[in-house]
């Protein structure tokens, strides 16, 4: 839930955590301890309103706004890279049918969308993908953020 948080900042800014949960679909008590993980890694930072002191706002720290812009500009890049690659008419094909795609998958119910949210996909053990993917045991960690 932690990307899917940080996903719904990049995309409306500082937002209360009544309507984070809103547009996580998830109870407040679960994006609240989601919140409270992501100001542990000081990627966001919470705040009270002073209008209303029990309304708390979040919002992107300023080291989870540079990653932020990092990362969006890093997948921007790649799209573009891939779309020059084609001749212009493939691409204006391309770039049709996934504005087609986002439209429709908009108007599919949950159930049928192509990918599932990750709190709906099958979960694995550590043991299990260190197995299948033969990664050494003791060098299955969490990246450091800059």
């Amino acid at each position: 839930m932690e990307l899917r948080a940080l996903a719904v900042l990049g995309r409306q800014g500082p937002i209360t955590m009544s309507e984070l949960a809103g547009a996580l679909k998830a109870p407040l008590s679960s994006v609240t301890h989601t919140v409270g993980k992501l100001v542990a890694k000081r990627l966001v930072e919470r705040k009270r309103v002073k209008q209303d002191r029990r309304v708390v706002l979040v919002r992107f720290s300023r080291r989870g706004k540079e990653i932020n812009r990092f990362v969006t500009e890093t997948r921007l890049a790649a799209g573009r890279t891939m779309l020059q690659a084609l001749k212009p008419g493939d691409r204006a094909v391309v770039v049709k049918r996934l504005a087609q795609m986002a439209v429709e998958t908009k108007s599919l119910p949950k159930q049928s969308r192509p990918f599932p949210k990750p709190s709906d996909a099958p979960r694995q053990s550590s043991e299990r993908l260190r197995d299948t993917e033969q990664i050494p045991r003791g060098r299955l960690r969490t990246p450091q953020l800059p």
